[in-house]
């Protein structure tokens, strides 16, 4: 039975290749791109139905039913591949995406049938390839800091990579993967780098080394607490007392001298930046302008994060600044970058707005033009124009009309009266 529907299927997969193959030259044929949506259906309807039969022949030949765990997987792949690159690149051209996901169809079909190691290495690498050339971007980037023992910026960029690719592809599977693997990361830093380990015994037991280790942490402490709610006031309290305090402790001279009040509005103020650039972000109708938006304010977020996160104990201290306040050229060059960046993604989101307002005034005038059922609508209110003028004109001579005969009649009235004053 199974040899059977082996050979009969080998027939229709012809067919649905057939029928694929004619779907491309439609579309190539084809020159608007509206017009071709039926055509990339049918052509995703046939590639499914392809893959289907080839595996079911492949299940069948070979009595094995795990064939099928790895078909899922394909499919999942396949279907993510397409949807993805609708979403991100919605003005690609959806043919090619189409052709590239049929060969790798048949690929993954023949590859599984002479050797299933490979096959799934290759599927491996088709899985990896939704992602790895930015991976390999961010991952180079990420070690360069890594190695300077700048792990507080490698910590920003990995977290900004983290969640664009997270909200490009809305896979968890990548932000749980991320997540194990930066808390991996963490361990091998601890291990290899001994400043980290200075910084996480400073903020696990930070009074039993307040002279050594915890001393930085201590003396921000001490300066936020004797602060209170308004502060010593400015140059009444000793913020120098804490190492680095204009870099990376610059909060801590803040809520001593201005106050915990002070303090929790700028606090509000960062945050208001960061709900703005997210506004921004999901107010962008191109996906990559969405994304660069979500990523700087991500970026901008986290840094402000792992400051205010640092000096206050609520995490091991990691050595940034705090955005656009603390001491240091190049991270305050870096920050008004990225607000000037925002500031223009702000901009072409106005002018998006206003071309695509012109374009549903532009589209609805050609409706009602082209409209008939507008143009009954006018014409009656033109014929009730004409009448109106007309029973104008009809009421102004039936006016003139009463006038003469209201004359006339006042006319005989005296003719009479003479004549009776003569009798």
């Amino acid at each position: 039975m199974g040899h059977v529907i082996s050979d009969l299927s080998k027939y229709v997969i012809t067919v649905f290749m057939i029928i694929y193959t004619l779907e491309c030259f439609v579309a190539a044929a084809t020159k608007k791109e509206h017009e071709r949506g039926g055509v990339y259906i049918r052509q995703i309807i046939c590639m499914f139905m392809v893959h289907f039969l080839g595996f079911a022949a492949i299940c069948l030949e070979t009595e094995d039913v795990s064939y099928i765990i790895f078909y899922g997987f394909q499919q999942i792949l396949l279907f993510a591949t397409i949807a993805l690159f609708r979403v991100a690149y919605p003005e690609a051209d959806k043919l090619v995406i189409n052709n590239m996901c049929m060969l790798l169809t048949i690929s993954f079909i023949m590859l599984t049938r002479i050797s299933y190691q490979k096959s799934i290495r290759q599927f491996i690498i088709v899985a990896v390839g939704q992602v790895v050339i930015s991976a390999v971007a961010a991952a180079a980037h990420v070690i360069i800091l890594v190695f300077s023992k700048d792990l507080g910026s490698a910590v920003i960029f990995f977290a900004g990579y983290l969640i664009m690719v997270f909200i490009a592809t809305k896979n968890y599977f990548y932000l749980f993967a991320g997540i194990l693997g930066g808390a991996g990361a963490s361990i091998v830093a601890y291990h290899m780098f001994s400043h980290v380990r200075t910084r996480v015994i400073a903020f696990l037991h930070p009074w039993s080394n307040i002279n050594d280790s915890g001393y930085q942490i201590t003396q921000s402490l001490f300066a936020i607490g004797t602060g209170g709610w308004f502060g010593l006031g400015i140059d009444q309290g000793d913020p120098t007392s804490i190492p680095y305090v204009e870099q990376d402790f610059i909060f801590s001279a803040i809520s001593e001298e201005m106050g915990g009040i002070f303090a929790i509005c700028l606090i509000m103020v960062c945050i208001s930046c960061f709900l703005m650039f997210l506004n921004i972000a999901m107010q962008m109708k191109e996906q990559f302008y969405k994304l660069v938006a979500l990523g700087l304010g991500t970026v901008y977020a986290f840094q402000v994060f792992l400051t205010i996160g640092g000096v206050t104990k609520f995490i091991p201290s990691t050595g940034v600044t705090l955005p656009l306040i603390s001491y240091g050229g190049s991270s305050l060059l870096a920050t008004m970058m990225l607000f000037a960046v925002i500031q223009g993604l702000y901009i072409l989101r106005e002018d998006e707005g206003e071309e695509l307002e012109k374009r549903r005034n532009k589209k609805k005038r050609k409706q009602q033009k082209n409209d008939p059922s507008a143009k009954k609508k006018r014409r009656p209110a033109e014929e009730g124009e004409k009448r109106k003028k007309s029973d104008g004109r009809n009421d102004g001579q039936g006016t003139r009309r009463k006038y003469s005969e209201q004359d006339e009649f006042e006319r005989r009235i005296e003719e009479q009266t003479e004549n009776s004053l003569r009798w």
